[in-house]
């Protein structure tokens, strides 16, 4: 039987190479050794703004600066950050037009790495909708898990939703063959913000005991 080759996409990991992480790069690190453990090929791909090559635990981490469009993301990312400029840039569309060139960046180089590596099944989180630009492709599947997009949680918090950011998360949650969702609450709240018509499987996440 062929070994399963997975692949996290993310720009949020427990380890050296990425900056102070959150649940995601938690929950990626754990699942990705537990993985291994049970025979899975397990590989990271992270966009950080390094470039650097190692594997851990099994577990086949690549971290990717994608050059200019990277540096351009951000200065852009920084200009959004401030409220007066903010609205410059997306009255503009500016911020969205430089955004749809980096996520189809992302997508090209998901696509190379995982070609030349065969993985099956490649993986996303939902948070900012990295995978908007991914085809779908005979040779792998494309997971979206729902921890929680940016979307979701403007909507918790009484944000005012921000239409570029849902249009990403959205056009990815639409392009993926498999959506996870990290408790039914998750779920729930996806199906009502993106209006998700496909099936959503729950699987939540696990604990050390």
């Amino acid at each position: 039987m062929e070994k399963i080759r997975v692949c996290f996409v993310t720009n949020e990991l427990d380890h050296g190479n990425f900056p102070p992480t959150g649940g995601i790069g938690v929950f990626i690190k754990t699942l990705s050794e537990n993985l291994y453990k049970n025979g899975i090929d397990v590989h990271i791909l992270g966009f950080n703004g390094k470039n650097s090559t190692s594997s851990k635990d099994g577990v086949n981490l690549k971290t990717i600066h994608l050059g200019k469009i990277e540096n351009i993301n951000t200065i852009i990312d920084l200009i959004d950050n401030t409220f007066i400029l903010k609205n410059i840039l997306r009255v503009s569309k500016v911020f969205k037009f430089f955004k749809i060139k980096y996520y189809k960046k992302i997508a090209e180089t998901v696509k190379a790495y995982s070609t030349a590596n065969n993985i099956n099944i490649i993986e996303f989180n939902d948070y900012l909708g990295y995978g908007a630009y991914m085809d779908k492709n005979k040779n792998y599947s494309i997971v979206i898990r729902l921890h929680g997009s940016k979307t979701v949680l403007n909507s918790i918090y009484k944000i005012k939703e921000d239409s570029d950011i849902k249009f990403f998360e959205k056009k990815a949650i639409e392009n993926s063959d498999i959506l996870i969702a990290v408790s039914k609450f998750s779920k729930e709240q996806a199906k009502n913000e993106f209006n998700i018509k496909k099936d959503i499987e729950i699987c939540y996440n696990g604990v050390n005991i």
